[in-house]
């Protein structure tokens, strides 16, 4: 692999991650949507979203790098070109946005460093544990993301449907009198009045008992599928009929919600009197993966249908 022509994209992957993650933590720290709070409850939706920044901003900066290269690809040689080339290419820019993506780390754990919590005697710590933990993720979902187009719509939807809901949930809170109150990765609760929460203990790897779905919020949770459904489905749909290969398009529905499972799960906690809408984003994550699985395949299998030819007229 040739070294000329380098400068430019892997350049633009990591101040790509760089930017996006800064932004992503701006806004969600002005807006109020990330808070660091000493409640288990608290602490775990703000570790939840210090690794979703991480993961999609090193995500981001590898898109960004790849443009990038597409703008600069005259200009680079011809073995290049090749699809070894490619791969190599791709990994690069995944790699140089993880690098960026690591500026994360320091904007997530200095600030969490002086909050009073019983979660950990270590907060800084942990934080920045979680944090470069969504950039090793980040660049996984980098390399795959790079190779199909499919799984990076999907992404890049579920991303902007996650910042919607989060925007939402916060003016909500603010127009019924609460404040600026930390939002959910994922969730919000849009009916009833208040905060209401449920006592027990919930944790991602343990269904909670025999009658776990007495814990949900069921709006909540049909939001949460359904999203998955229907942007598995369209953005499947959008890919397939852009040409992308049948296995990519099929898988692609997984993406976010897999992002989102995986996350739970890595901060696994055992939350006590949490809010209804966390608990309910905690157990339903894995079934949203399925949904989304549901949605490409289904639209993978429709765009794979041979087309009926035309009736001759006599």
């Amino acid at each position: 692999m040739s070294v000329r022509g380098w400068g430019g994209p892997i350049a633009t992957a990591i101040g790509g991650a760089v930017v996006v993650g800064a932004a992503q933590l701006g806004l969600g720290y002005g807006l109020g949507i990330i808070g660091w709070r000493g409640d288990a409850a608290g602490w775990s939706a703000a570790l939840a979203w210090t690794m979703w920044v991480s993961a999609f901003a090193v995500f981001a900066g590898a898109l960004a790098g790849q443009r990038s290269l597409n703008r600069h690809s005259s200009s680079l040689p011809d073995d290049d070109s090749t699809v070894l080339g490619r791969v190599l290419w791709r990994i690069t820019l995944a790699v140089a946005a993880a690098l960026g993506g690591l500026a994360v780390v320091p904007l997530t754990a200095l600030p969490a460093r002086t909050v009073p919590t019983s979660a950990t005697s270590a907060p800084a710590f942990i934080v920045g544990w979680h944090a470069a933990a969504g950039v090793v993720i980040g660049l996984v979902l980098a390399i795959i993301a790079l190779n199909s187009r499919a799984i990076a719509t999907n992404l890049i939807a579920t991303g902007a449907w996650w910042a919607l809901i989060a925007l939402v949930a916060v003016i909500d809170a603010a127009a019924g009198g609460r404040g600026l109150v930390p939002a959910q990765l994922s969730a919000w609760r849009f009916t009833g009045h208040g905060v209401e929460t449920i006592r027990g203990s919930f944790s991602a790897l343990q269904v909670p008992g025999d009658v776990w779905w007495e814990s949900l919020y069921l709006p909540g949770a049909g939001l949460i599928l359904g999203a998955a459904l229907l942007i598995g489905a369209f953005s499947a749909l959008a890919a397939a009929r852009s040409g992308d290969g049948w296995i990519g398009v099929a898988l692609s529905g997984a993406a976010g919600p897999a992002l989102l499972a995986l996350v739970f799960i890595i901060v696994s906690p055992t939350l006590t009197e949490a809010p209804t809408e966390q608990v309910t984003a905690l157990l339903i994550a894995p079934y949203a993966v399925v949904a989304g699985l549901v949605g490409s395949v289904a639209m993978a299998i429709l765009a794979d249908r041979p087309r009926r030819p035309a009736p001759r007229h006599a």
